[in-house]
């Protein structure tokens, strides 16, 4: 039955473009929630370097152990920072490969 043949064409066609939609959903909010921990990420960063001032700072003032100890703090608190802005980038990247993937399932 050409019919019944047609119409099931037209739901499957459906179920993909509902499906595909959805996707590209998923891939806006993941993206969305990458370019947060990127701006966390470049927050920590920023951290990291005032925290390495007041250590240099310190050292000049001659208290050469806090210093020390606020110097690691900051080159740690940098490294966290670097970390979270890698793991954003990645997750904007997954967003925008659920995207992709969306579109090609609604058949753009």
């Amino acid at each position: 039955d050409p019919f019944f043949r047609r119409a099931v064409r037209f739901s499957l066609f459906v179920r993909m473009f509902g499906m595909g939609a959805a996707e590209m959903g998923a891939g806006k909010r993941e993206m969305a929630q990458g370019a947060a921990e990127a701006n966390i990420g470049r927050t920590d960063v920023a951290m990291g370097k005032a925290e390495m001032m007041q250590g240099a700072r310190d050292i000049a003032m001659g208290n050469v152990a806090l210093g020390e100890k606020e110097l690691a703090m900051g080159q740690r608190e940098m490294a966290m920072g670097r970390a979270e802005k890698a793991e954003g980038n990645l997750e904007m990247g997954m967003g925008q490969r659920d995207m992709a993937r969306g579109a090609t399932d609604m058949g753009f």
